[in-house]
């Protein structure tokens, strides 16, 4: 397991010369190199095995590969009135019981196909000011201060030091405003790692319907709140996790029978995933808890 996060050391060096500051090293360190374990963790079938797993009326169906990929591809859903009630005899599991009729909503889950490329497309994102400004910097710094940081005996020393102090100062009586360019870039830079962060928000809303914001609040909440009454007759709410989250499901397998008639087919389908799901975003939404 050691040798998966291996590739992440490279996040991890220190410079001797910074041309940025702690803020900006967070966006690119610390918050890159989460969304990159994330993106191991909900693809690696090391530890969770395969994403989905449906189960079969018939121990020996054949099919069980082609109706695991079916439910994968298609998603799963819940019934949202089956989320209130006591687990057990209310319903099987959060969100997963009989159909109260036609009009029983169904609560559609596709996100679970996207996490992995999500995380990994903000890893992106979060390094791209950095990418820049990497760039656009061009080591300026790193040669200006070249072996100041070492120096090889304190002559030396203080003979570099007088020469950089000496081209600073020409640099500012006679190119002044010469590299507001560089500054400006910068300041954009800065102003991109804001922005990302903020609409990164809510496009993680977007992608989990509106859930996001308030679900790291919300799991708090749920945490303080008995699950089960102690006289099992009061109705109790979902725990946030198994609603947004959850880790059995239900899909329609349609299919024709020997005669050509249409046959329906509800499976019930574990998601394994969803484990390390819940637990990546409510560390993702705690911040913005209320």
């Amino acid at each position: 397991m050691i040798d998966l996060f291996m590739p992440f050391r490279a996040f991890l060096k220190f410079e001797n010369v910074c041309t940025d500051n702690n803020v900006f090293r967070m966006h690119y360190k610390v918050t890159v190199i989460m969304l990159l374990v994330f993106t191991l963790l909900v693809t690696s079938k090391q530890f969770f095995g395969e994403p989905i797993h449906c189960m079969n009326d018939n121990e020996k169906d054949t099919d069980k590969d082609a109706v695991n990929s079916y439910c994968w591809i298609y998603g799963t859903y819940s019934l949202k009135s089956r989320f209130v009630g006591v687990e057990g005899r209310d319903m099987a599991y959060p969100g997963v019981g009989p159909s109260k009729g036609d009009n029983d909503e169904q609560i559609k889950h596709t996100y679970y196909q996207w996490v992995c490329f999500v995380l990994l497309g903000q890893s992106v994102m979060f390094y791209t000011p950095r990418y820049l400004w990497k760039i656009w910097e061009g080591g300026r710094l790193k040669a200006l201060a070249a072996d100041l940081s070492s120096p090889v005996t304190k002559d030396c020393s203080e003979f570099r030091r007088g020469e950089l102090v000496s081209y600073l100062s020409y640099q500012r009586d006679t190119n002044l405003h010469t590299h507001n360019m560089y500054a400006l870039r910068y300041a954009f830079c800065e102003i991109l790692n804001l922005l990302n962060v903020v609409g990164q928000i809510f496009l993680l809303d977007i992608f989990l319907g509106g859930a996001f914001r308030n679900y790291g609040a919300a799991v708090a909440a749920f945490s303080h709140t008995p699950r089960v009454p102690a006289d099992m007759t009061d109705f109790v709410a979902a725990n946030p996790m198994d609603q947004f989250f959850p880790k059995l499901t239900k899909c329609w397998l349609r299919s024709y029978g020997p005669s050509g008639t249409l046959q329906m087919k509800d499976r019930l389908c574990v998601l394994p995933l969803n484990i390390v799901n819940e637990k990546i975003f409510c560390c993702r939404s705690a911040p913005f808890a209320r």
